[in-house]
């Protein structure tokens, strides 16, 4: 009995080994590609006197995204060494890749256009070896998107044991992120943060208002169609504002999508915090009703339990001085409580 029990968990336990490795297995071949498609820079180092300014410029650039690359990819490969670590390096290390893959792409394709407009090409180059790694590594964060959703990370032991209210009050903390790790992540990691944080925070408003957005979808359009941040944003701090209206919280939408096209890194800077203030107090208001909800599932486990026991009675499997002994442990405790 007790071998079967523990099946379900070991294969919980299996898929979120399985989740975990894919995703790192993925980032790491997305490190690779952009490396070794780009290594050839260094072998222009020694002529960078006789380039345009321009592309000193890209190979520049392009030296440092091979830089940040190998740092993202140990990252990655310690993420999966460590025992407990979670998924957000590797999924950090291939939106990363794809966003620098892209934005190395577009360079190469407006300087080449450039060049011909400029009559020193006869002929248009289409950057083709970058355009490659775009879609290689556009490919890879979608899989490692999918693999993050069909293989979720595991629960923590009281997230999956409790029920109802309790659950439902754990799950608004996914939405809870420290104000000051947030803005450092903002300024450091930038949009790369940005696309993370718009995935976990569609997900949190998702489970509490009717936004009903997907998450991956949402930081696909993010990065490939122009603007939708813009819309994602005013829409995400309208469900924030119906989410606040029980506190009294002042209303961010409008201030918010006033600060994307003037200052975009503050919009998610206020929203964050808007989501910790309700949190909090949403936490400060619910101790109570938890209480009650806990005393009336130990009601109810209590009733149930002493079911069992008379039905062990009933079939001759205890006495009944063993079942007027447990009978009364219960009610003691009833009473106590």
């Amino acid at each position: 009995m007790e071998k079967e029990s523990n099946e379900p968990e070991n294969n919980k336990n299996s898929e979120v080994n399985v989740g975990k490795i894919v995703t790192g297995a993925l980032a790491l071949v997305s490190c690779a590609i952009v490396f070794f498609f780009n290594v050839d820079v260094f072998n222009d180092i020694g002529y960078w006197g006789q380039h345009s300014f321009a592309s000193l410029i890209i190979s520049i650039i392009t030296v440092l995204i091979i830089i940040a690359t190998l740092i993202v990819a140990v990252s990655n490969i310690v993420s999966l060494i460590k025992k407990g670590a979670g998924r957000t390096v590797s999924l950090a290390t291939v939106i990363f890749e794809a966003v620098a893959s892209i934005f190395l792409f577009l360079y190469s394709l407006i300087y080449e256009i450039v060049l011909t407009l400029s009559n020193r090409y006869y002929f248009f180059h289409f950057p083709i070896l970058q355009f490659v790694v775009v879609v290689l590594c556009v490919g890879l964060m979608i899989g490692c998107l999918i693999c993050n959703k069909k293989f979720p990370a595991a629960k923590s032991k009281a997230e999956s044991t409790l029920s109802g209210n309790i659950q439902a009050g754990q799950n608004q903390a996914d939405g809870y992120n420290s104000l000051t790790t947030h803005v450092l992540l903002m300024i450091f990691l930038g949009w790369i943060w940005q696309l993370i944080w718009a995935h976990r925070i569609t997900k949190y408003l998702n489970s509490r208002t009717d936004f009903n957005r997907n998450p991956t979808t949402t930081v696909l359009l993010c990065l490939f169609v122009p603007f939708y941040s813009i819309y994602w944003t005013y829409k995400a701090a309208q469900a924030i504002d119906n989410l606040g209206t029980t506190y009294s919280v002042d209303p961010i939408a409008t201030i918010c999508l006033i600060c994307e096209f003037f200052l975009a890194i503050a919009s998610p800077i206020i929203m964050q915090k808007k989501i910790n203030d309700i949190i909090d107090k949403e936490n400060g208001n619910t101790d109570s009703s938890l209480n009650k909800t806990i005393s009336s599932q130990s009601n109810a486990n209590v009733a149930d339990e002493l079911k069992k026991y008379k039905q062990l009675l009933d079939e001759g499997a205890i006495t009944q001085e063993e079942y007027d002994a447990v009978k009364s442990e219960y009610l003691k405790e009833f009473v106590n409580k």
